[in-house]
């Protein structure tokens, strides 16, 4: 049907495995393009630059680096340290 409609994608996303292929019929070419899902198998489908991708969640690459000394803490008064006034003054010392 998307064929006929003259379409160039199908996009489809639910409880599936991701998939990208391409349907070649006697009509015609299409994309069809399934997310799977963020659920049980940690999938979407991303598109940059022109080209369409599967994105598989991985929880390696979003490790938390670890905080430097002076970053801030739950325990740090963060309202002091976003006060306008104060980072003016520190931004005016490292300047100097």
């Amino acid at each position: 049907m998307a064929i006929e409609k003259g379409y160039d994608f199908v996009v489809c996303g639910h409880i599936h495995h991701a998939e990208m292929r391409l349907v070649d019929t006697e009509k015609g070419k299409v994309t069809y393009l399934n997310s799977g899902d963020w659920v049980e198998s940690l999938t979407a489908l991303e598109y940059q630059k022109g080209a369409w991708e599967i994105f598989k969640y991985s929880a390696k690459n979003f490790e938390k680096e670890e905080i430097e000394v002076g970053d801030f803490s739950d325990g740090e008064d963060l309202k002091s340290k976003l006060d306008v006034m104060t980072l003016l003054q520190k931004i005016k010392l490292e300047i100097a």
